[in-house]
């Protein structure tokens, strides 16, 4: 080959080039398809905690509540007893003064 000879591309055809940019466009849709479907799982996770940390709050002010309530329900039984062994002992101290 002399050095004035030129190499002359292979011509390509319209086929080869509508198949290469099918080929692209598959690729760009797939990636697509793909960020998008990142995007989705992203956002269902994060919906998904949001929501987790909303029913863990509203399950811990239930319990608080239940908690709260157990203990002055606990306080009035005090309460009733001790009313009830005052009116006790008061009973006894009046039989006591009428003998």
């Amino acid at each position: 080959m002399s050095d004035n000879q030129q190499v002359q591309p292979t011509p390509v055809s319209d086929v080869q080039v509508d198949n290469k940019d099918s080929h692209t466009q598959q690729h760009d849709v797939s990636q697509q398809l793909q960020q998008n479907a990142e995007q989705q799982g992203t956002d269902t996770k994060q919906d998904t905690e949001q929501k987790g940390a909303e029913l863990t709050e509203t399950v811990n002010e239930s319990a608080n509540t239940t908690h709260e309530k157990s203990n002055e329900v606990k306080d009035a039984e005090q309460a009733a007893n001790d009313d009830v062994k005052q009116v006790a002992n008061d009973t006894q101290a009046a039989g006591t003064l009428f003998k």
